[in-house]
């Protein structure tokens, strides 16, 4: 059988030199620079988001999560130079480690505010550099380039992440401001809402299995099906309560409704009848 003009290449291919660069494609799913991975719409940004934060606020979900970051940030962070260094290298070293502790927040804010991609499966913190003098706020006066901050960028004022021609990676997030409830007014000055962070600009943290996946994977995810019926049980049992029921509720209706014949407004009463003794389990 006669090969392909495409198969006769590939095996011309696989007999010369590696091919510098990628020739595959990451193959996520992948609309206007939005990952829809998920098959359930609630598990999709930017519905996920609200859903997330819907299923952190339960104590049986929000427990865990909360003994998780607290673990993580009582860790204790160490800049080690490399063995045998120089006395450049120490140098070096320190003047890093200054740095972290120079910032306008401390390494625990920083630290609490990345680990919201236990929540989400991912987030977003902006590089804020600035020159290490007493006039810009710094502890030092060495003019050297240091961070300022690692500010989180809440992840509901994320639009889209900007993907390169190849699709495989990522070189721009969308950040949209028209969202957010504003009271103060503190965005009408601005002429474009959208506002393009570069992917040098910004430290992006993911979170489950699918590390290519820029919105990454919450934890949340593989629970979301066990919360929804806990949900629902649990507002069952409320409304039980509220009724003092001691079992199933037992409504009886004359037998004229049930007939076919029956007037609209008896059809109509029957509905309701109906409506009252239902609880759906997802609402």
């Amino acid at each position: 059988m006669a090969r392909t003009k495409q198969e006769v290449e590939v095996s011309k291919a696989s007999n010369s030199l590696p091919t510098l660069g990628e020739i595959g494609n990451l193959g996520i799913a992948v609309f206007n620079g939005i990952s829809v991975e998920e098959i359930k719409r609630d598990l999709n940004h930017p519905m996920a988001i609200n859903t997330y934060r819907l299923m952190s606020m339960h104590p049986a979900v929000n427990a865990p999560l909360s003994l998780f970051d607290n673990m993580v940030a009582s860790a204790t962070f160490r800049f080690i130079p490399p063995k045998d260094a120089t006395k450049k290298e120490i140098k070096q070293a320190a003047i890093i480690e200054s740095m972290f502790y120079d910032m306008d927040e401390s390494l625990d804010d920083f630290i609490h505010e990345a680990m919201t991609a236990t929540r989400y499966g991912w987030s977003v913190l902006e590089k804020v550099f600035r020159k290490r003098t007493y006039e810009e706020g710094s502890k030092y006066n060495d003019g050297l380039i240091g961070l300022k901050k690692l500010p989180l960028r809440n992840q509901r004022s994320l639009k889209r992440f900007i993907f390169d021609d190849s699709g495989n990676n990522v070189i721009a997030v969308v950040q949209n401001l028209s969202g957010l409830i504003d009271p103060y007014q503190q965005f009408l000055d601005r002429d474009v809402l959208d506002i393009i962070i570069p992917r040098n600009e910004f430290l992006l943290i993911n979170f489950g299995d699918n590390r290519s996946n820029p919105f990454g994977t919450s934890p949340l995810r593989n629970v979301y099906v066990p919360w929804k019926y806990l949900q629902a049980l649990e507002e069952l049992e409320a409304q039980s309560i509220s009724k003092d029921v001691n079992g199933l509720p037992i409504l009886t209706v004359p037998v004229q409704y049930l007939a076919a014949d029956a007037s609209d407004e008896q059809k109509a009463l029957l509905e309701t009848f109906k409506n009252m003794m239902s609880i759906p389990l997802f609402s």
